[in-house]
């Protein structure tokens, strides 16, 4: 297959297991993978042109370590993105994609937490004051997007005159996935690639440390002895733009939503704000906002008693996997410091490497709300992200303060 054509899909016309878009999952899709990890582990859906899903835990971790079997060179979502572009370092397997996060991973490191950290802060600080002053905000829009974007923007080193842009248009493009508007999608990924060029274009002229910058970083890389070139590192940096936003505003959106179900655990955390780190690790772990991580089979495989064929698309359920009662005693239930590794950033060669920043970001933000508030709660409907992710795309909240 080349990599533009991603091949036919055997499996499409096979059994039906499961609908990812019917409204009962697309409120609650951990019914429906409790009852697949119990009844099918392995399961095939027709939608989307067929696809199969990896529900548990064994199986996710072992699929995304064999590059060789299971591939990310035709895309790593379920349904295929139809915006067009191979981008780096997603779309590469080793040792390609090895090459790529060799280069880039210094800009993501733990360290520069620290320079991030006023960022964040102040981000947190002044979206919380508007909230409360208000005393209502949307915990998606009001709160999670706008941090996660202006996080993003500082981690990327995007020109202050470009970051409001970034961030709109990256919004936009998620909003035209969630409603399945291809044309739309198209549209504003020629934007982002657009924005992404001009930052290149922008680096070139006043280039910055290549530890501090991932543009900067990527400008001498060589990848099978051939330096690339300024678009590849433009696809690269529209890849980050999108990635670095959509997943961590779900989760912290979702993370809002679990609190203001939960006001015991509002006035526990308020009370001991040492433990909001643990609860964070619990909250990414039962909120995992990518179902339709995927996967192109290489060549046939067994797994879970089912034999997948070269060319099938399969999904990673990292949401799934995550609450796999194999690993996690009670997975349903959020307990603090509880043990086992989870897969919210996911896990092998792909493994995020924004985890850092992804995660103190939610911790600032619940910690901030939750000193602000006296209590918070859900004052009307949630309006869900369909399949590929999970999250509240829309997320009232009442913030009280006290008297």
């Amino acid at each position: 297959m080349s990599d533009t054509d991603h091949g036919t899909v055997p499996g499409a016309p096979g059994r039906d297991d499961f609908d990812p878009l019917s409204p009962e999952v697309l409120a609650d899709p951990h019914a429906m993978y409790r009852d697949l990890r119990a009844r099918c582990p392995v399961a095939h859906s027709r939608s989307f042109g067929g696809f199969w899903a990896l529900t548990r835990y064994e199986d996710v971790e072992w699929a995304v370590t064999n590059p060789q079997l299971f591939t990310s060179r035709f895309g790593i979502v379920v349904p295929r993105n139809p915006a067009s572009g191979r981008r780096p370092p997603l779309h590469h397997d080793p040792p390609e994609h090895t090459t790529y996060r060799r280069a880039m991973n210094p800009v993501f490191r733990k360290d520069r937490l620290a320079r991030l950290e006023p960022v964040m802060a102040a981000t947190v600080a002044e979206l919380v004051a508007d909230a409360v002053l208000a005393g209502r905000a949307c915990g998606f829009d009001d709160l999670a997007s706008p941090l996660a974007a202006r996080t993003l923007s500082a981690l990327l080193n995007v020109p202050a005159e470009l970051s409001a842009d970034v961030s709109r248009h990256a919004a936009a493009f998620e909003r035209a996935q969630f409603a399945f508007d291809a044309a739309q999608v198209e549209e504003e990924n020629r934007v982002l690639y657009d924005l992404a060029r001009r930052i290149v274009i922008e680096r070139r002229r006043r280039p910055l440390d290549p530890a501090e910058d991932l543009v900067s970083a990527l400008f001498d890389l060589e990848v099978g002895g051939e330096r690339i070139d300024d678009e590849v590192v433009a696809g690269s940096l529209r890849q980050v733009l999108v990635a670095g936003h959509g997943a961590p505003a779900l989760v912290m959106a979702n993370g809002l939503v679990h609190l203001a179900r939960d006001r015991a655990l509002q006035d526990r955390l308020r009370a001991d704000v040492s433990l909001v780190p643990a609860a964070v690790e619990e909250l990414l772990r039962l909120h995992t906002p990518n179902q339709g991580f995927a996967r192109t089979v290489v060549a046939e495989v067994e797994v879970g008693g089912e034999t997948l064929a070269p060319g099938e698309l399969v999904t990673v359920s990292y949401t799934a996997a995550n609450r796999d009662p194999a690993v996690f005693d009670d997975p349903d239930e959020l307990r603090l410091g509880r043990g086992g590794h989870h897969l919210a950033f996911g896990h092998g060669t792909h493994v995020c490497p924004g985890s850092h920043p992804g995660r103190r970001q939610m911790q600032l933000l619940i910690e901030r709300v939750l000193a602000a508030t006296s209590s918070f709660e859900l004052t009307g409907d949630l309006e869900w992200a369909p399949f590929p992710v999970h999250g509240p795309t829309r997320a009232p909240l009442a913030l009280h303060t006290a008297s």
